[in-house]
């Protein structure tokens, strides 16, 4: 489960036994953590984007999701994938 999902549970989660503020606070590091490591990265970022633009089939968010790897960076990407019918 990607980590924003599983902050975002725990909020909910917390709501009902008190500790919503401590899993509001965990999920604001969350949030400024992965803002930081766009802006650190927005070059990369952007040249990935227009590497896609065209694509018909890739596509990168505005904000999208980053992990730092032993040399680089993973950027999250769309990918469409056609669904063939059932009939």
């Amino acid at each position: 489960m990607p980590e924003l999902e599983m902050l975002a549970r725990n909020v909910v989660d917390c709501w009902s036994n008190g500790n919503l503020a401590l899993a509001v606070r965990s999920l604001q590091g969350h949030l400024n953590e992965e803002e930081a490591v766009r802006r650190k990265h927005a070059k990369e970022i952007a040249e990935l984007r227009e590497q896609y633009r065209g694509d018909s089939d890739r596509e990168v968010d505005g904000h999208p999701e980053v992990r730092i790897g032993n040399a680089g960076i993973f950027v999250a990407v769309w990918h469409w994938v056609p669904i063939e019918s059932d009939d």
